[in-house]
């Protein structure tokens, strides 16, 4: 999260100049919080959905982000953060099935005369 900030600000800035909007760090803290506790605990979701809403509004109420910096974080950040699972999830998951393979062959290779 705290990368993708340090990019856009130094680098890209597409935010700012294709949709007047700007990056919003406590928005993106609390959707990788939020995403990782709904992978976790699915029923956590609407909860945590509506505590990131009553936060955005009290952003918006206190004139420290516009509804439109905390929706184009949220969408930038969720989809990377979705993208990272699931590369760790297949890496994960090609890992296990190597470390079956290499238990099956030195099964095989041990009974072999």
């Amino acid at each position: 999260m705290y990368l993708l900030r340090a990019v856009e600000h130094s680098h890209l800035a597409m935010l700012p100049r294709l949709l007047g909007v700007h990056y919003s760090a406590h928005t993106g803290f609390a959707v990788v919080f939020l995403t990782a506790m709904g992978i976790w605990r699915r029923w956590l979701v609407w909860p945590g959905i509506a505590a990131l809403a009553a936060y955005g509004e009290l952003m918006v109420y206190q004139a420290y982000h516009t509804w439109g910096d905390i929706g184009a974080t949220a969408v930038v950040i969720l989809s990377t953060t979705l993208c990272v699972f699931r590369f760790a999830q297949a890496w994960r998951f090609s890992a296990s099935q190597e470390q079956t393979l290499a238990k099956a062959l030195s099964h095989s290779e041990a009974r072999s005369p």
